[in-house]
């Protein structure tokens, strides 16, 4: 996508959260956003759906409500981004970076439920790979 284009989409979408007249929802589904630098990018309800992200930067990113079904997001940085855990985040395209730390995220709960410390135990050396603790900025599982 160009950028010049893009950059307008997201002002119209920025008007559209404030629900300011002329506003419209980000519509970037199938959208090719291959190494875009979206850091720090509203996209809160955007259809995002198929989209190309491969090498974006989405640190920071607001992404919640968004749609994000089948959007490639392998080698993308989403370090401090809001996701969706709604239906909206289901079947996206990862690698193992994103992977490592999804998993890590999602285990480092404390849940005392047998079966969720049964399964924690069992993913804990995957997660542990998980870049923010090579980082040193969490502890590990």
């Amino acid at each position: 996508m160009d950028w010049d284009k893009l950059a307008e989409v997201l002002r119209l979408h920025r008007l559209w959260l404030a629900g300011d007249t002329g506003g419209e929802r980000a519509i970037l589904t199938n959208a090719n956003l291959k190494g875009a630098n979206l850091r720090g990018a509203n996209l809160q309800g955007a259809d995002l759906r198929g989209a190309d992200l491969r090498y974006a930067d989405l640190r920071e990113a607001d992404l919640r409500d968004a749609d994000l079904r089948g959007a490639d997001l392998r080698y993308v940085n989403l370090d401090f981004s809001a996701l969706p855990l709604w239906g909206g985040g289901v079947g996206m395209k990862i690698d193992f970076r994103l992977a490592r730390q999804l998993v890590y995220h999602a285990f480092a709960q404390e849940c005392k439920d047998p079966e969720y410390v049964r399964l924690r135990a069992l993913v804990r050396d995957f997660a542990n790979k998980y870049h923010g603790i090579t980082d040193s900025k969490v502890e590990p599982l």
